[in-house]
């Protein structure tokens, strides 16, 4: 859900409560201004100062869509169809009529931005 979360983790929630959600091995990274991140393998999750999660990424594996449309794999050309226009912020995507929500395209070698497939799908705080 953009800007809430994905699937039962929802943005806000402290880290302690998503450590005892995940199943899979994960790895904590800690970092000095007190924030941290914890990876598995194929989702990262951003928490700040007061271990609060901000972000959430996904990549190959997760099979959820952004309403019900979009997913990984597909393609900016499939996000034009399915949920109108977009912007480039950085390395990031932003879909214009759907807040909370980040794309970041694979790094292929013939690069084409409308038909790059979808490799992380983020959800963040508003």
């Amino acid at each position: 859900m953009p800007g809430e979360g994905i699937d039962k983790f929802k943005l806000g929630v402290h880290v302690k409560n998503i450590i005892q959600w995940l199943n899979d091995e994960y790895v904590i990274q800690e970092r000095d201004d007190g924030s941290c991140v914890i990876t598995i393998e194929n989702a990262m999750f951003c928490f700040d100062e007061q271990r609060l999660l901000f972000q959430i990424g996904v990549t190959k594996g997760y099979s959820g869509k952004i309403d019900g449309r979009i997913g990984i794999g597909d393609t900016l050309s499939d996000v034009k169809k399915e949920l109108g226009t977009f912007y480039e912020e950085g390395d990031d995507y932003l879909i214009t009529n759907v807040k909370g929500v980040a794309l970041e395209l694979s790094d292929d070698d013939d690069w084409n931005e409308l038909m790059t497939p979808i490799e992380w799908i983020y959800v963040y705080r508003l």
